[in-house]
């Protein structure tokens, strides 16, 4: 009867139940350049390998932008955070609403600060 309806599930709402939302986001400086580029062709045969959907945002290397976008990831529901950090990035306070979220967070290219250990 579901195929008959065309019934498609909502991945958004059975992510809220099982607190897996198999969503990555993925934020680069850059994807014109060739390391960057070849870093995220990688990342997407991963995941699609794996069941996981990629959110990527470019940040043109702006550390403002940088910041919108991880204040908008810090309330979105997703299973983990790659980053490349933007060359003038202060990523000290920012990254913290996200690592209180409990989403893991993978520096691509260096961190600027030593997180305190989760408790």
């Amino acid at each position: 009867m579901a195929s008959e309806l065309n019934y498609r599930p909502n991945f958004n709402a059975m992510g809220l139940v099982n607190r897996n939302s198999h969503n990555i986001a993925v934020i680069l400086p850059f994807i014109t350049n060739y390391y960057f580029s070849t870093v995220i062709t990688g990342i997407q045969e991963v995941a699609y390998k794996n069941d996981y959907n990629i959110i990527l945002h470019i940040t043109n290397d702006s550390p403002e932008r940088e910041l919108s976008i991880i204040k908008n990831l810090a309330v979105s529901n997703l299973d983990g955070l790659l980053i490349s950090v933007s060359t003038n990035s202060d990523a000290g306070t920012h990254f913290q609403q996200v690592i209180d979220t409990g989403v893991p967070i993978v520096f691509l290219t260096g961190c600027l600060m030593v997180f305190p250990p989760r408790k």
